[in-house]
């Protein structure tokens, strides 16, 4: 949970950097230091007091000391990416825009999830058997 909000806390301080300035505070000499909305709530003094200190670690619960040059690039070495949603297939298939009666689109929707794919298999089911 703490790393997760020192990440924010960069995010936010690089968001701020990259989108306005190369140090937005002197960039933008009306403001609170980083963003354009003089109406902004943002305390970058604070975000920037607070990057400074050590995140709290407690070796039972957190993964590795994140202040620890070595245990975060450890962690990083080991981590992997889990994607998520459809898997990739080795051939694409095209996208179809066609036309069909609504009643008809509708008892396909209602037949549940894969409603597409089964409809691929029964029109390669007609190709194959010469219907099509």
């Amino acid at each position: 949970m703490v790393e997760l909000a020192r990440v924010v806390l960069v995010l936010v301080y690089w968001y701020g950097v990259k989108r306005f300035a190369p140090f937005p505070r002197d960039a933008h000499p009306g403001t609170s230091g980083g963003c354009m909305n003089k109406h902004a709530k943002t305390d970058w003094d604070r975000v920037r007091r607070e990057a400074d200190e050590p995140v709290p670690y407690d070796p039972a619960v957190d993964p590795y000391d994140p202040n620890s040059g070595d245990a975060v690039e450890a962690f990083w070495k080991r981590a992997r990416v889990i994607r998520r949603g459809r898997p990739p297939v080795a051939i694409r298939r095209p996208t179809l825009n066609m036309r069909v009666d609504a009643d008809v689109l509708e008892h396909l929707r209602a037949s549940g999830r894969g409603w597409q794919t089964r409809v691929n298999a029964i029109l390669r089911d007609a190709v194959k058997s010469g219907r099509l």
